[in-house]
């Protein structure tokens, strides 16, 4: 039996040979349907013997002197053939055919279809091909992106193109791919779940390879090789864009990736390259962020991501990297939200007290005006970073899980209140960090602060002569809040908090700080507000309206314009001056904050305007 189904195959194999060889056309026509015919209704094992005549086809394809429905019949054929093939049987031919199936890109769309699915075929199986017609391929896929027949097929040939440069360890071609996949993630029509399925077992695998991890998954490729330091680097960016851009497509993903990034950055084997460490630092939150809206099903995935990050933190011993994980650890805490467990919160605890128990930084600011700073400075420089960084997670702790931490916030405040003490040397950028973790409690959970509010309010008024904009502003909203607080300052210099805020006016109206203007005019309010009985009335709310409206910090905007109202409400006598004199100026005030209400005023001020105007007979 076997011997007859031979000897059939040897006579075909002669016939077909024969025919297209053949000079007629139909000749070649009938050839390549009854190769087709073949292929489509036989067993592999019986299309084998078909592979000799993919030279021919090829060179049929080639013909310039063809007719082109056998061109494009010779195409579906070949097409045909490599779905059924082995590689090897392709490969000696598949260079010659790359060019002539670009070619087909630009003819019909019979021939554009089936020219797609050859070239996708061969990315598929031999991206190095590539290399050579790098330039003309992509070029031409391009130009069919946007279309709505063609487009998602030359997108997915694209993707398989691009994912086998990211195997290639040429740094013109991993460069190419980057930018390119970069660009290609954006474009409005990409298949999403598609293209990730094309690229992140790629991906994966070259973070598996830079963690000596065997590889599981299945892939189009036969076997691995070693992972050079630019595919590692570029398979974390690019991890970073696509969770960026697709985050609930890219979420299956996450659970696969997390493990990985966090390997890296803990292995020994990235020792000579410490930049891929920092890229999957920065690659955390993106990929945590794709599963925002899955926290409650992924608390093992936010837990085990946080922790790493800790563990790796509790080892680092170069600031620079440390600092990286601070920031990462600051993303993922405030993605992560309420699911962290106790576990977890307790080490985050101990390690912002040890980021902020740090030594202090005498002489620093003198050496940083003096020009070239010594090793000594430059660390100094990146400790009071790392102090900055551990300062902006605890003040994410805070704002993420509320009076949750409020336990290790007692813990913690000692540290943070030799942030801002007298003459301790630390930079300003220290100390205005330092002194908004102080703001935020005192606004929220002003008994938390007891101990520390009479040494903290002549601290704030200190500070407002600071040259440091940022510590101006936190300055000025702490004199606010201070004032704000009747019971809790006992020992509140109105005066002296006064000149200090009128000092920060005064410095925001020469030097245009916007922002410190608004929240020193705003403190003043407050002032105006609570503490009316130590202080001249008539004079300072008449002042203080002088500095309205309030245009650049929308916060503190609404909270002034909103007291503005209410005591226009209940005829303040302080305001309102002798004879009514400044009703003329608050009713101009309170036009100007109409004409910007959804920035500068809530919706129930923005009612009570109207109706005041109304009342005053000013509305417009």
């Amino acid at each position: 039996m076997a011997a007859t189904q031979e000897m059939i195959c040897d006579q075909a194999q002669k016939l077909l040979d024969i025919s297209l060889t053949d000079p007629h056309p139909r000749v070649h026509w009938a050839a390549i349907e009854a190769i087709i015919e073949i292929i489509t209704d036989s067993h592999q094992e019986h299309v084998r013997y078909l592979n000799k005549f993919l030279p021919r086809l090829v060179t049929i394809i080639k013909s310039a002197s063809i007719y082109p429905r056998v061109q494009f019949h010779a195409v579906m054929a070949v097409r045909h053939l490599i779905n059924n093939c082995d590689n090897e049987d392709v490969k000696s031919f598949s260079e010659d055919l790359v060019p002539e199936l670009l070619k087909f890109l630009q003819q019909g769309e019979k021939f554009r279809e089936e020219a797609m699915e050859i070239l996708r075929s061969l990315a598929v199986s031999f991206p190095a091909l590539f290399r050579r017609y790098y330039q003309e391929t992509v070029g031409s896929l391009k130009l069919f992106v946007s279309e709505s027949l063609f487009g998602a097929k030359s997108i997915e040939c694209l993707s398989y193109i691009f994912s086998g440069f990211l195997r290639d360890q040429s740094l013109s071609l991993l460069t190419d791919a980057q930018e390119a996949l970069a660009q290609l993630c954006k474009l409005p029509q990409l298949v999403a779940d598609k293209f990730l399925n094309i690229i992140m077992p790629v991906l994966i695998q070259t973070l598996e390879n830079a963690n000596n991890i065997p590889y599981t998954m299945t892939l189009t490729i036969a076997q691995q090789s070693p992972t050079c330091p630019e595919q590692t680097l570029l398979a974390c960016d690019l991890l970073s864009k696509f969770a960026d851009r697709f985050q609930e497509q890219f979420a299956p993903w996450a659970s696969r990736v997390s493990p990985l990034l966090t390997r890296l950055f803990r292995s020994n084997n990235t020792a000579d390259r410490e930049d891929a460490k920092i890229a999957s630092v920065k690659a955390l939150p993106s990929v945590l962020l794709s599963c925002q809206d899955r926290r409650e099903s992924q608390r093992t995935l936010f837990n085990f991501t946080v922790r790493a990050l800790l563990e790796a933190l509790e080892e680092e011993m170069e600031r620079a990297k440390g600092i990286a994980m601070l920031k990462s650890l600051n993303s993922c805490i405030a993605i992560s939200g309420s699911v962290l467990g106790a576990d977890v919160i307790n080490r985050i605890a101990d390690l912002l007290h040890q980021v902020l128990s740090q030594t202090s930084f005498a002489n620093l600011q003198k050496e940083m005006g003096q020009g070239e700073l010594s090793p000594d400075s430059i660390d100094k420089l990146e400790q009071e970073e790392e102090i900055i960084q551990g300062a902006t997670c605890l003040v994410t702790m805070i704002n993420t899980l509320k009076s949750a931490f409020l336990t290790h916030i007692d813990e913690l405040l000692p540290a943070v209140e030799a942030l801002w003490g007298h003459d301790n040397g630390y930079p300003d950028k220290v100390k205005a960090v330092a002194i908004s973790i102080f703001n935020l409690i005192l606004k929220d959970y002003p008994d938390r602060l007891q101990r520390y509010l009479d040494t903290y309010a002549l601290v704030v008024m200190e500070l407002c002569y600071s040259e440091s904009p940022q510590l101006q502003w936190e300055a000025a909203r702490g004199i606010g809040l201070c004032a704000t607080h009747r019971g809790l300052v006992s020992n509140f210099d109105a005066p002296v908090a006064i000149g200090s805020l009128y000092h920060v006016i005064e410095c925001g109206i020469e030097s245009k700080r916007e922002m410190t203007y608004d929240a020193a005019v705003s403190a003043l309010g407050k002032i105006c507000e609570f503490r009316r009985d130590i202080i001249d009335g008539p004079q300072v709310v008449s002042i203080w309206l002088n500095f309205l409206p309030l245009r650049n910090d929308s916060r503190e905007a609404k909270y002034a314009h909103q007291q503005l109202c209410k005591m226009l409400k209940r005829f303040d006598q302080d305001l309102l001056g002798t004879d009514n004199e400044n009703l003329g100026q608050a009713i101009q005030i309170l036009n100007e904050i109409l004409l910007q209400s959804d920035y500068l005023a809530t919706e129930e001020t923005t009612c009570l305007i109207i109706s005041l105007l109304s009342q005053f007979g000013a509305l417009s």
